[in-house]
Protein backbone atom coordinates (compact mmCIF):
# COMPACT_ATOMS: atom_id res chain seq x y z
CA UNK A 1 0.00 0.00 0.00
CA UNK A 2 1.08 3.67 -0.65
CA UNK A 3 1.92 6.06 2.03
CA UNK A 4 0.04 9.31 2.29
CA UNK A 5 3.08 11.85 1.68
CA UNK A 6 1.72 15.64 3.43
CA UNK A 7 3.77 18.17 2.99
CA UNK A 8 3.13 19.95 6.79
CA UNK A 9 4.71 23.73 7.46
CA UNK A 10 7.01 23.53 10.80
CA UNK A 11 4.99 26.17 12.58
CA UNK A 12 1.47 24.24 11.51
CA UNK A 13 3.30 21.11 13.17
CA UNK A 14 0.77 19.45 16.13
CA UNK A 15 2.47 20.28 19.42
CA UNK A 16 0.93 16.75 20.38
CA UNK A 17 4.16 15.71 18.25
CA UNK A 18 6.89 14.15 19.73
CA UNK A 19 10.25 14.40 17.44
CA UNK A 20 13.04 12.09 17.72
CA UNK A 21 16.04 12.71 16.00
CA UNK A 22 18.43 9.78 14.97
CA UNK A 23 21.29 8.62 12.60
CA UNK A 24 19.02 7.79 9.71
CA UNK A 25 21.43 8.78 6.40
CA UNK A 26 24.67 8.69 5.88
CA UNK A 27 25.00 11.91 4.29
CA UNK A 28 22.58 14.74 2.51
CA UNK A 29 22.41 12.73 -0.42
CA UNK A 30 21.06 10.00 1.36
CA UNK A 31 18.77 12.13 3.17
CA UNK A 32 17.13 13.51 -0.32
CA UNK A 33 16.86 10.47 -2.38
CA UNK A 34 13.49 9.13 -1.02
CA UNK A 35 14.55 5.76 -2.83
CA UNK A 36 17.25 5.32 -0.41
CA UNK A 37 14.86 6.25 2.57
CA UNK A 38 14.81 3.23 5.43
CA UNK A 39 11.85 0.75 5.45
CA UNK A 40 9.04 1.83 8.40
CA UNK A 41 9.92 -1.18 10.48
CA UNK A 42 13.40 0.06 10.21
CA UNK A 43 12.69 3.56 11.47
CA UNK A 44 10.05 2.99 14.35
CA UNK A 45 11.08 3.56 17.82
CA UNK A 46 11.76 0.33 20.25
CA UNK A 47 8.62 2.67 22.41
CA UNK A 48 7.27 5.96 22.92
CA UNK A 49 9.20 8.30 24.20
CA UNK A 50 6.11 9.98 26.48
CA UNK A 51 4.08 6.95 27.75
CA UNK A 52 6.73 4.20 27.55
CA UNK A 53 4.35 1.85 25.14
CA UNK A 54 6.48 -0.92 23.62
CA UNK A 55 6.60 -1.52 19.99
CA UNK A 56 6.80 -4.72 19.91
CA UNK A 57 5.37 -7.33 22.68
CA UNK A 58 5.53 -11.05 21.67
CA UNK A 59 2.25 -12.43 21.16
CA UNK A 60 0.18 -8.92 20.73
CA UNK A 61 -0.48 -6.25 18.21
CA UNK A 62 2.00 -3.45 17.33
CA UNK A 63 2.21 -0.61 19.78
CA UNK A 64 3.90 1.83 17.71
CA UNK A 65 2.35 1.47 14.19
CA UNK A 66 3.62 3.74 11.01
CA UNK A 67 1.32 6.93 10.51
CA UNK A 68 2.18 8.05 6.93
CA UNK A 69 4.71 10.71 6.16
CA UNK A 70 5.27 14.19 5.70
CA UNK A 71 7.97 16.54 3.26
CA UNK A 72 10.08 19.19 4.98
CA UNK A 73 11.93 21.68 3.24
CA UNK A 74 15.89 21.82 3.70
CA UNK A 75 17.87 25.30 3.19
CA UNK A 76 20.77 26.13 2.78
CA UNK A 77 22.98 23.03 1.89
CA UNK A 78 26.02 23.50 -0.05
CA UNK A 79 25.96 22.66 -3.39
CA UNK A 80 22.26 23.14 -3.85
CA UNK A 81 20.72 25.96 -5.70
CA UNK A 82 16.98 25.96 -4.53
CA UNK A 83 15.47 23.96 -1.11
CA UNK A 84 15.13 20.41 -0.92
CA UNK A 85 12.51 18.23 0.31
CA UNK A 86 12.82 15.54 2.74
CA UNK A 87 10.73 12.62 3.37
CA UNK A 88 10.40 12.55 7.16
CA UNK A 89 8.29 9.04 8.83
CA UNK A 90 6.10 9.54 11.04
CA UNK A 91 4.21 7.01 13.79
CA UNK A 92 1.07 6.30 16.15
CA UNK A 93 1.58 4.97 19.65
CA UNK A 94 -1.05 3.22 20.64
CA UNK A 95 -1.20 3.90 24.23
CA UNK A 96 -1.07 7.44 24.44
CA UNK A 97 -2.67 7.89 20.79
CA UNK A 98 0.37 10.97 20.60
CA UNK A 99 2.16 11.22 16.87
CA UNK A 100 6.19 10.52 16.92
CA UNK A 101 8.30 11.43 13.79
CA UNK A 102 11.91 10.54 13.41
CA UNK A 103 14.32 13.03 12.46
CA UNK A 104 17.23 12.63 10.48
CA UNK A 105 20.38 14.29 12.27
CA UNK A 106 21.60 16.15 9.30
CA UNK A 107 18.43 18.16 9.92
CA UNK A 108 17.66 20.55 13.00
CA UNK A 109 14.25 20.15 14.92
CA UNK A 110 12.02 23.57 13.79
CA UNK A 111 13.68 25.00 11.96
CA UNK A 112 14.21 25.30 7.89
CA UNK A 113 18.34 24.89 7.42
CA UNK A 114 20.12 21.92 8.42
CA UNK A 115 21.84 22.04 11.57
CA UNK A 116 25.09 22.46 9.84
CA UNK A 117 24.16 24.78 8.01
CA UNK A 118 23.29 27.17 10.93
CA UNK A 119 26.48 25.66 13.27
CA UNK A 120 29.00 26.54 9.99
CA UNK A 121 27.65 30.15 9.51
CA UNK A 122 27.70 31.25 13.07
CA UNK A 123 31.12 30.00 13.39
CA UNK A 124 32.13 31.29 10.09
CA UNK A 125 31.13 34.97 11.53
CA UNK A 126 31.23 34.91 15.11
CA UNK A 127 34.82 32.76 15.21
CA UNK A 128 36.58 33.87 11.86
CA UNK A 129 34.84 37.26 11.28
CA UNK A 130 33.40 36.64 8.19
CA UNK A 131 30.58 39.20 6.92
CA UNK A 132 27.29 38.45 6.69
CA UNK A 133 27.42 38.94 2.49
CA UNK A 134 30.09 36.45 2.07
CA UNK A 135 28.14 33.71 4.32
CA UNK A 136 25.10 34.22 2.19
CA UNK A 137 26.55 33.84 -1.28
CA UNK A 138 28.35 30.54 -0.03
CA UNK A 139 24.50 29.28 1.41
CA UNK A 140 22.74 30.85 -1.66
CA UNK A 141 20.97 33.16 0.18
CA UNK A 142 19.24 35.39 -1.78
CA UNK A 143 18.47 38.84 0.02
CA UNK A 144 18.22 42.30 -1.17
CA UNK A 145 20.57 44.18 1.38
CA UNK A 146 24.40 43.79 2.89
CA UNK A 147 22.50 42.33 5.64
CA UNK A 148 21.34 38.69 6.67
CA UNK A 149 18.98 38.94 9.76
CA UNK A 150 18.53 35.67 10.07
CA UNK A 151 22.45 35.18 10.85
CA UNK A 152 22.13 37.58 13.64
CA UNK A 153 19.03 36.37 15.12
CA UNK A 154 20.64 33.01 14.96
CA UNK A 155 23.33 34.40 17.10
CA UNK A 156 20.54 35.52 19.85
CA UNK A 157 19.08 31.97 19.51
CA UNK A 158 22.21 29.97 20.27
CA UNK A 159 21.35 27.94 23.53
CA UNK A 160 18.21 29.32 24.11
CA UNK A 161 15.53 27.98 20.50
CA UNK A 162 19.03 26.73 18.88
CA UNK A 163 20.54 23.94 20.19
CA UNK A 164 17.97 24.73 23.67
CA UNK A 165 18.72 20.98 24.95
CA UNK A 166 21.94 21.73 25.95
CA UNK A 167 21.49 24.85 27.47
CA UNK A 168 20.86 23.61 31.00
CA UNK A 169 24.31 21.57 30.83
CA UNK A 170 26.01 24.89 29.82
CA UNK A 171 24.59 27.19 32.12
CA UNK A 172 22.88 29.46 29.21
CA UNK A 173 19.26 31.19 30.19
CA UNK A 174 18.99 34.08 28.01
CA UNK A 175 19.60 35.17 24.92
CA UNK A 176 23.14 35.88 23.36
CA UNK A 177 22.81 39.77 22.85
CA UNK A 178 26.31 40.51 22.07
CA UNK A 179 29.04 39.08 19.38
CA UNK A 180 31.31 38.17 22.00
CA UNK A 181 28.64 36.00 23.74
CA UNK A 182 27.52 34.65 20.65
CA UNK A 183 31.40 33.54 19.89
CA UNK A 184 31.43 31.81 23.32
CA UNK A 185 28.24 29.97 22.84
CA UNK A 186 29.76 28.52 19.38
CA UNK A 187 33.26 27.75 21.19
CA UNK A 188 30.88 25.92 23.83
CA UNK A 189 29.18 23.81 20.96
CA UNK A 190 32.11 22.90 19.18
CA UNK A 191 33.73 21.83 22.28
CA UNK A 192 30.96 19.61 22.99
CA UNK A 193 31.24 17.67 19.65
CA UNK A 194 34.85 18.37 19.00
CA UNK A 195 36.03 14.43 20.20
CA UNK A 196 33.54 12.70 17.96
CA UNK A 197 33.42 15.72 15.09
CA UNK A 198 37.48 16.38 14.51
CA UNK A 199 36.15 19.81 14.35
CA UNK A 200 34.10 19.39 11.08
CA UNK A 201 30.50 21.45 10.81
CA UNK A 202 28.51 19.02 9.45
CA UNK A 203 29.75 15.77 11.82
CA UNK A 204 29.70 18.39 14.85
CA UNK A 205 26.04 19.20 14.18
CA UNK A 206 25.10 15.59 13.61
CA UNK A 207 26.77 14.94 16.73
CA UNK A 208 24.72 16.96 18.97
CA UNK A 209 21.86 16.72 17.70
CA UNK A 210 21.54 12.95 17.76
CA UNK A 211 19.54 10.51 20.10
CA UNK A 212 17.19 13.14 21.26
CA UNK A 213 13.50 13.35 21.95
CA UNK A 214 11.87 16.97 21.55
CA UNK A 215 8.15 17.57 22.56
CA UNK A 216 6.77 21.05 23.28
CA UNK A 217 9.84 22.86 24.04
CA UNK A 218 11.55 20.23 26.07
CA UNK A 219 13.89 17.73 25.42
CA UNK A 220 15.90 14.18 26.74
CA UNK A 221 18.19 11.75 25.81
CA UNK A 222 16.30 9.28 23.53
CA UNK A 223 15.97 6.67 25.96
CA UNK A 224 15.67 7.92 29.22
CA UNK A 225 12.26 9.04 30.55
CA UNK A 226 11.25 12.41 30.20
CA UNK A 227 11.66 15.33 32.62
CA UNK A 228 9.97 14.92 36.17
CA UNK A 229 8.02 17.76 35.64
CA UNK A 230 6.64 17.33 31.37
CA UNK A 231 6.08 13.20 33.29
CA UNK A 232 3.48 15.06 35.95
CA UNK A 233 1.62 16.68 32.67
CA UNK A 234 1.34 13.83 30.75
CA UNK A 235 -0.06 12.06 33.38
CA UNK A 236 -2.83 15.00 34.10
CA UNK A 237 -2.95 14.99 29.98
Amino acid sequence: MKRAIVAIPLHRQSKNVAVIVQAVFDSVEDLLDTSRRPAVDALRPKSCPLCGRLAHVPGQPLGIVGHGTYERQVLGLVGLTAAALAVVQRYLCRGCARTISVLADQLHPGRWYAGEVILAALRLHLVEGRSEAEIRALFGVSVGSETWRTLRRWRRQLLVTLWYWLATRLGVKDPAETREEGQRRVAQLLAEAAAAAANDDRASARVLATATVHFQGVSWPLGRDPPENLARKLLRD
